[in-house]
């Protein structure tokens, strides 16, 4: 374990109100020095999206589509018929390759 990190983390300089967000794919790897109690206080699992969160993703990344609109239910729709379950990281890959064009992201 790199002993600079743990110094940051556990403050060798005095910072008040400080939030740390770490995160990984692979939780059982690491160090247990870095994840003692003290130094981790919440852990969340972020899973797979479900359909009103994709919803909820394609309006918050085109604010300028209409909630009434049938591109987000449409989009929603399109990703659960998948065979994977994406996360929303892979949602938001996928929709920064059709920045200015939600149209185009819901018909691909």
């Amino acid at each position: 374990m790199n002993a600079g990190l743990l110094n940051v983390l556990d403050g060798v300089v005095d910072s008040p109100n400080r939030i740390v967000i770490m995160t990984t794919n692979h939780p059982e790897k690491l160090d247990p020095a870095l994840i003692r109690p003290g130094r981790i206080d919440v852990v969340t699992h972020i899973g797979s999206v479900d359909a009103e969160q994709l919803r909820r993703l394609f309006l918050n990344f085109y604010p300028q589509v209409e909630v009434a609109d049938s591109l987000p239910a449409r989009f929603s729709e399109a990703v659960c018929e998948l065979a994977i379950r994406p996360s929303p990281a892979h949602v938001q890959g996928y929709l920064l390759g059709y920045k200015h064009d939600p149209a185009a992201a819901v018909a691909r």
